[in-house]
């Protein structure tokens, strides 16, 4: 429930960020990743509006973002025992185009990239997902990342939302290759956390954990000195710190 969902606290009275976890779900036989037709709800505008998704969902409070991955995998399309390759060390933020206005309840969402995977694609159901608020999905599909990305933009007009798919997506880009690489090694579908980490070039390596963060990783006052910009990856130190002498925010967890 959104009421439970962590958050991190702005300075000047600006309405928090609501921190998202956003593990994209690949088939480890093939690096196809899954994209799924949101069903329509006339509660949730931006769901209905953006006709394909990628699971996400808000970390609620008390949860790992980690914890969080799990449970929406398994809420929205079934799956119950992913394997967690790796996160990001920091998070994407999305503003919303009206998250400064008076009353707004969020300024915008912090989403956490995870990659996850499965060893067979038939593990995705999704009328079994316990998801309470009803299906997710009404159909899904398993797709190279680039057709995924175009399936994402088909019918999504807000630009701020298209760099965020099309950041995201940038991001995902060296986890499909390496996953194909291991492919050819022979080493998929049974890969570990481990051994997709040590693939990874360490170009890109020094962006993603080599571990399941045991907490959202809290940006800095610093992160943010231009203002809430549309799309904007998130530079943080090391290890999710925040940079030395920086103000950190405060997380609501």
């Amino acid at each position: 429930m959104a009421c439970n969902t962590q958050k991190i606290l702005l300075p000047n009275g600006n309405a928090p960020l609501r921190c998202n976890v956003l593990p994209a779900l690949f088939d480890l036989n093939t690096a196809k990743i899954f994209v799924g037709e949101l069903k329509p709800r006339t509660d949730q505008v931006e769901k209905r509006r953006y006709s394909w998704s990628m699971v996400e969902g808000g970390v609620d409070v008390g949860e790992t973002p980690a914890d969080a991955a799990c449970r929406e995998l398994n809420e929205e399309v079934g799956v119950t025992n992913p394997t967690l390759l790796t996160f990001a060390r920091a998070p994407l933020m999305y503003c919303f185009e009206d998250g400064k206005a008076p009353g707004a309840r969020y300024s915008g969402k912090l989403y956490l990239l995870g990659a996850c995977g499965v060893r067979d694609s038939s593990a995705i159901n999704l009328r079994s997902g316990a998801d309470s608020e009803g299906d997710t999905f009404i159909s899904g599909d398993w797709l190279p990342l680039s057709k995924a990305e175009e399936a994402l933009l088909k019918n999504t007009t807000s630009e701020p939302r298209r760099q965020f798919i099309r950041d995201t997506t940038a991001l995902l880009r060296p986890v499909e290759q390496t996953l194909l690489s291991l492919r050819g090694r022979g080493v998929s579908p049974k890969v570990s956390a481990q051994q997709f980490y040590e693939a990874l070039p360490p170009e890109v390596a020094m962006h993603y954990t080599d571990h399941a963060p045991s907490r959202f990783p809290v940006p800095s006052s610093d992160d943010l000195r231009l203002g809430l910009q549309p799309v904007r990856p998130l530079v943080l130190g090391v290890a999710g710190q925040p940079m030395s002498g920086a103000t950190p925010l405060t997380l609501v967890h």
